[in-house]
């Protein structure tokens, strides 16, 4: 039977027989008598749950240990129960226990140094045998090399994935004093990458799947993070540049207020020419001017009414605030979303009402516009 079992149901009876009949007053023995039964049934060297509970109901009667204790008469013994417990646990293997007891022991000061720390010696030796007997399930060699080989495939893209932020960190580069962040989050990313390549490498030579799981998913969020951290430099890097260029009358007017084109060369342009008075409301142009720098609440405000009467105008300031609704609703929270998404495509379905020639430009509006736009118009 198992020690651990034995000293479990025995530490049940104890506290059901034991402590009762100390309540009631009846059969209990004195301390000192519960003591040296334990002493004597320990010195055989061999696990006994008697002399447990014997020195369990010592220490309930006792519980302070002390040098040359009187028992009667003048007799006395030097009680040491915890020791003695520690020694009694460790016979039975309850190896926790043990080191438990003898730290308690220590804390009375009583017990001799020397003598806890042979205890505390044996019980780091039978650690130590306890892992030497320990022997490790054999590995599936043909399930490690596939999970070696997604491993390495992962590794791959993560490495990629680096390749690709450092391009779009470089064009970017108008931006970077303006976003330190994006360097460390890239060099740290680096970093895990190294890191899980060196752990691939020796989880291979030792055939340790619990290292090559670990790597596996370190190198695994790494390329998520330089995933999201590429998306986000060219986002901010499509917007810098839209801001960058300066909207002019083109032969839809309508249209330069949310499609701008860069300027004329001055040698196309007649020096005669007189520049034509704009269609496009001034609100409908100050709009379009803070939805390309990012400024998508301001944009949605200004176009709070939107209407413009001309079926043109009005399809333009629809398409502008819906594509300005969609950029918030992805900044939102989970409620925000979801009301912020119904809006915009109420204002691209109206829009692909009113007008056909009004669409949004792929290289000036985001692709989640673009889809939502083509999906609305597919619908009517």
């Amino acid at each position: 039977m198992n020690p651990k079992s034995v000293f479990h149901r025995f530490k049940i009876w104890f506290s059901v027989v034991v402590f009762g009949l100390a309540a009631n007053g009846v059969g209990a023995a004195r301390w000192y008598e519960d003591y040296e039964l334990a002493v004597e049934q320990i010195s055989r060297g061999e696990c006994s749950p008697v002399a447990i509970e014997a020195l369990g109901a010592a220490v309930v009667d006792k519980p302070k240990p002390r040098k040359e204790a009187r028992t009667y008469a003048a007799r006395r013994i030097d009680y040491l129960p915890y020791y003695q417990l520690a020694k009694a646990h460790l016979l039975c293997a309850n190896l926790e226990l043990a080191q438990q007891y003898i730290e308690k022991s220590r804390s009375f000061g009583v017990s001799g140094s020397y003598e806890l720390t042979v205890l505390e010696s044996r019980i780091d030796g039978e650690i130590q045998a306890r892992v030497a007997d320990s022997t490790p399930e054999p590995v599936d060699a043909e399930d490690f090399l596939r999970r070696f080989s997604d491993a390495g495939q992962r590794l791959e893209k993560s490495r990629t994935a680096l390749a690709d932020v450092n391009e779009a960190y470089l064009r970017a580069s108008p931006l970077q004093h303006q976003h330190p962040e994006w360097a460390q989050r890239r060099d740290a990313a680096a970093e895990r990458i190294d890191e899980a390549a060196q752990n691939i490498s020796e989880s291979e030579e030792a055939m340790d799947l619990l290292s090559l799981a670990d790597a596996t998913s370190a190198v695994t969020e790494a390329w998520h993070d330089l995933q999201n951290l590429k998306r986000e430099i060219e986002s901010r890097h499509e917007i810098w540049q839209l801001a960058q260029i300066t909207p002019t009358p083109v032969s839809s007017p309508v249209l330069a207020a949310v499609r701008p084109t860069p300027t004329v060369p001055p040698a196309v342009v007649s020096p005669l020419s007189e520049p034509r008075e704009s269609i496009v409301p001034a609100e409908l142009r100050r709009a379009a001017t803070a939805y390309f720098a990012a400024d998508y609440q301001v944009a949605v405000d200004l176009l709070k009414d939107a209407k413009f009467g001309a079926d043109q105008v009005q399809a333009a300031a629809l398409l502008l605030r819906g594509a300005a609704r969609l950029a918030l609703a992805d900044l939102g929270g989970a409620e925000a979303d979801r009301e912020m998404r119904g809006l915009a495509h109420a204002d691209l379905d109206s829009c692909g009402r009113l007008s056909l020639t009004i669409r949004p430009n792929p290289q000036l509006f985001p692709p989640s516009v673009v889809l939502a736009f083509e999906a609305t118009v597919a619908s009517q």
